[in-house]
């Protein structure tokens, strides 16, 4: 949160709100930002929890969002955010990246307002189970998935020792951080797209994070290499034991044996399970990268990005339109299935 509020604070205006006991001592706490669209020519106002609400694209995506509260303290703290919201001239409340029991929260306390979610799956490898059993990562995945991981470690090996290694300094993690968005920007501008550092103020926050973080090992930058040569750089988050990756840059080439970005994976995964850490998170996951990470992982769970909607007129013109966007969006993905069932079969 400091290294988004000093990147985003200055245009955007958040605000803390703080819950109290009536003695006094704190119960909870979250920010919320404002921000406004056009939705059919009518101005829709909402705020966000916590370090979301940025345009598009500088957003950095928040997940495992909540308002902070101690456990016996959740259900309160959050109907006294709710009503906090309430009384305000919005028309939304956003909570993105929320867990289910977060939204079970919100949900309660957003009583008589409607509720629109979007679900998107997180795989994650839990770590814990791996030790207990005495199973290393290999054991756990599928035999296609084991069967490629052995071949490409087989083809890097031929060329080299592979190494895992993480940053000790945050002058080294930066270096790291650079090479990094380097190879992804690379492999996106590559296949015709912009990749996810564009943003200027996006890189701020990152730099800005991994400066403040590394040595406290909250920010984990991580570098596979096969011969001293960078085969992929992870960067991941740590808290309280769960490690969770965020974004990465591999050395693709044109040897199909050779799989970069599964082989960095598997050899964090290996690496974390050893040193005695929790969970490796993959967080959520789009429709192309989903595949891949449920290969590498052994759970899942679901994580929300929810909009509360004040009842009335201006809601229902809301409902509405996205009733309308999903029947548009189902339709295309259909004609798309339709037309790649067509191709096969000519």
């Amino acid at each position: 949160m400091a290294a988004w509020l000093g990147v985003y604070a200055a245009a955007l205006h958040p605000t803390q709100l703080v819950v109290t006991e009536s003695t006094g001592a704190i119960a909870g706490t979250c920010l919320l930002t404002a921000s406004s669209r056009g939705v059919a020519g009518i101005l829709w106002r909402r705020l966000h929890l916590n370090t979301d609400g940025e345009p598009e694209p500088d957003s950095v995506i928040v997940e495992h969002n909540m308002i902070l509260a101690g456990a016996a303290l959740e259900r309160s703290a959050t109907r006294a955010v709710a009503q906090w919201v309430k009384a305000a001239k919005v028309d939304e409340f956003v909570a993105a990246g929320v867990g289910s029991d977060e939204l079970a929260r919100l949900t309660e306390a957003f009583g008589g307002w409607t509720v629109d979610v979007e679900w998107r799956v997180a795989p994650f490898v839990n770590l814990e189970a791996l030790r207990s059993g005495a199973r290393d990562h290999l054991s756990a995945v599928g035999a296609s998935t084991r069967a490629r991981l052995r071949k490409s470690r087989r083809e890097y090996e031929s060329r080299g020792a592979l190494t895992v290694g993480i940053a000790e300094t945050s002058v080294e993690a930066l270096e790291l951080f650079r090479e990094m968005v380097r190879l992804h920007e690379q492999r996106w501008s590559n296949a015709g797209h912009v990749g996810a550092f564009a943003s200027r103020k996006r890189r701020e926050f990152h730099e800005r994070f991994i400066r403040s973080s590394v040595a406290s090992g909250r920010a984990h930058l991580l570098r596979v290499a096969c011969g001293g040569q960078t085969v992929g750089i992870l960067y991941n988050l740590q808290a309280n034991g769960r490690v969770s990756f965020y974004q990465s840059g591999f050395a693709y080439s044109s040897d199909e044996r050779l799989s970069p970005g599964m082989l960095s994976h598997h050899l964090a995964i290996e690496h974390y399970r050893v040193n005695g850490y929790m969970e490796y998170d993959f967080l959520a996951s789009g429709t192309n990268e989903l595949r891949y990470k449920r290969s590498l992982a052994t759970d899942e769970r679901r994580l929300a990005w929810a909009a509360m909607t004040r009842p009335g007129p201006r809601a229902n013109v809301l409902q509405l339109l996205r009733r309308l966007r999903r029947a548009a969006h189902f339709i295309s993905k259909r004609r798309a299935t339709v037309r790649a069932v067509a191709q096969e079969r000519t």
